[in-house]
């Protein structure tokens, strides 16, 4: 393969161009075919190799995104099954990651194939988020939730919002209705898996004519941004948050009920309520009210007694109705550490049955609910 252009784009395109989908044996094993099969992995090696390069070059311009290794870029072939000929893939992709999350699924992700575009995005190994979805449940919520907050952040110029759909296998380009986006995730059973990137078109040619570099240069700029930024949303940005809640109530100078009941909106106005929603799958954890309009995002320690990073944790949360809230709120119900409910004395029979609270009732708890927990009965739960 000859190479043309600094990084043989022209010749990795028409590679794909002309082998894409293709079977590939192994030479020793090809028969009169061996010939064709070894100039075949010559030229895919070569493509491979020169788009590593590429990736590693680019890295180099940022003291915080790396390209590792080998294992980050995909291989060229893929097996078809046990005793059958290999299959050419369909492109090249490529990760790279900031260092101190490396082993996390999110990435900086660079494709290209016989379109001849160049592909860069905010991206998770798809076939290891696939396989948390049975083993580790709650961590592939996690991350399906940590990227659909890369709906926080404002488009910049030529990058849009991209939507994968799982339960279609499908992937929705340039939607920049961000409350379409929003009802989309909180409305589906499966939630999507949201991305942003962008593309450079003309691939080969502008390698050519040596401008592909910079112009690949500045979108992995504005793309690393988005995963900078989704990447340490949830510590930050929660504190940002509660701090700015803190500040806009004490310049009403509010106190009391009118404090508590201002908290109360903005905090159920934020990604604090969501990611509750999320969890809890829009139920209330006492009873079946599912209408996402009346359900409440309440703090087991209460917002006014919580650190910055504790206001908006979402393990300082429930989700609940308003009755069972306002039980919550104000002592007459907690729970012990294996979930199971306790009720204040002070409630009679009657709210009990009225309100459907009974004593076997239970409720699913994280480690650091229990820590929380723990204050709230120990400072809030009327005996």
């Amino acid at each position: 393969m000859t190479k043309s252009g600094k990084f043989g784009f022209e010749q990795s395109v028409n590679f794909f161009r002309e082998h894409a989908g293709d079977t590939y044996i192994l030479p020793e094993k090809a028969g009169a075919d061996k010939e064709r099969m070894l100039s075949l992995k010559q030229d895919a090696r070569e493509a491979r190799y020169n788009f590593i390069e590429f990736a590693k070059q680019l890295s180099k311009e940022f003291t915080d995104l790396k390209y590792d290794n080998a294992d980050r870029c995909s291989r060229w072939c893929r097996d078809n099954g046990k005793g059958k000929p290999k299959i050419i893939h369909f492109y090249f992709w490529i990760q790279l990651k900031n260092p101190k999350w490396k082993d996390q699924l999110p990435s900086v992700s660079l494709s290209f194939g016989a379109e001849n575009c160049l592909d860069i995005r905010i991206d998770v190994e798809q076939d290891n988020l696939d396989k948390l979805r049975d083993k580790n449940p709650e961590l592939y919520r996690k991350i399906i939730e940590q990227q659909f907050h890369l709906l926080d952040k404002p488009l910049q110029n030529n990058i849009e919002y991209r939507c994968i759909i799982p339960e279609a296998d499908t992937l929705c380009y340039g939607n920049s209705d961000v409350e379409s986006l929003k009802k989309k995730y909180k409305n589906s059973e499966n939630k999507p898996l949201f991305q942003v990137g962008t593309k450079v078109k003309s691939l080969f040619e502008k390698d050519n004519a040596g401008t592909l570099f910079d112009e690949a240069l500045e979108l992995v700029r504005v793309v690393k941004s988005y995963y900078d930024f989704v990447m340490t949303y949830n510590e930050e940005n929660c504190i940002d948050r509660a701090e700015s809640i803190d500040e806009e109530i004490d310049d009403l100078h509010l106190k009391g009920e009118d404090r508590e009941a201002i908290v109360n909106l903005r905090v159920n106005q934020h990604v604090f309520r969501d990611r509750l929603l999320s969890r809890y799958k829009h139920h209330c954890i006492l009873c079946n009210v599912d209408q996402t309009e009346l359900l409440v995002a309440s703090h087991i320690k209460p917002w006014s007694k919580s650190l910055p990073k504790e206001k908006l944790d979402v393990d300082n949360g429930l989700l609940m109705c308003p009755n069972h809230d306002r039980l919550f709120d104000r002592g007459f119900i907690s729970f012990d550490d294996h979930g199971k409910i306790l009720i204040s004395s002070i409630l009679t029979a009657e709210s009990r049955q009225a309100l459907g609270i009974t004593g076997d009732i239970k409720i699913n708890l994280s480690e650091k609910n229990k820590a929380y927990l723990k204050y709230h009965r120990d400072k809030i739960f009327q005996k």
